[in-house]
């Protein structure tokens, strides 16, 4: 059947000061290498907040699928509006669920997102895996505004009585760079184990 969501919200606006700063890559030994940072910042008085948020949205779920839809638009007071759509599906075959997701962004920030994710079940066994790229976002000043390709997997077994022993791994591809800019690097990975108790 259908389920449908709409809301509207008029949050307080409030103004702060806001540092922007500025680093310049300084020789300061004339050997033709960057050794030191020079860093100038000012601070400037904004608006923030949003004036109204309007958003909808519309999920239809039949057997095994379901499709839904989105939309939200937003004033925000002193950087403009921002428009986003965003469209998704799931849907199970056996022991299989798999989910997919897009959304379109235009204003503050343009560009699109995606995303899917497969999950596995099999008896006490639970296996996911995920996929999720932002680097489609930019801002007006197009510089890039989300996350490059980030990904993972993950596995659970049911211990019984309200207990799981849960694990996974998540690779980031987003660059991080050094001060100066010349060296950058992935964020990377990160792994976890646990026990999930519920009671």
């Amino acid at each position: 059947g259908f389920t449908f969501y709409a809301s509207l919200t008029n949050p307080d606006s409030f103004s702060s000061s806001v540092e922007d700063c500025t680093d310049t890559p300084i020789d300061t030994d004339d050997d033709g290498q960057f050794d030191s940072i020079d860093t100038v910042c000012t601070l400037t008085d904004r608006d923030f907040g949003a004036n109204e948020t309007i958003s909808v949205g519309a999920k239809y779920a039949i057997d095994n699928y379901s499709f839904g839809i989105g939309y939200e638009n937003a004033d925000f007071e002193g950087t403009g509006g921002q428009e986003n759509v965003a469209l998704g599906a799931s849907g199970t075959w056996g022991g299989f669920t798999l989910k997919a997701v897009g959304s379109y962004a235009n204003g503050n920030v343009d560009g699109s997102q995606y995303a899917f994710s497969v999950d596995y079940a099999m008896d006490a066994w639970g296996f996911t895996a995920f996929y999720n790229d932002e680097s489609g976002l930019e801002t007006d000043d197009g510089e890039q505004w989300g996350s490059d390709a980030a990904y993972g997997v993950g596995v659970s077994y049911d211990l019984g009585g309200g207990a799981s022993v849960v694990g996974g791994y998540a690779y980031n591809s987003t660059d991080v760079c050094d001060e100066v800019g010349d060296a950058c690097d992935d964020i990377g990975g990160a792994w976890d184990l646990g026990i999930d108790m519920s009671f």
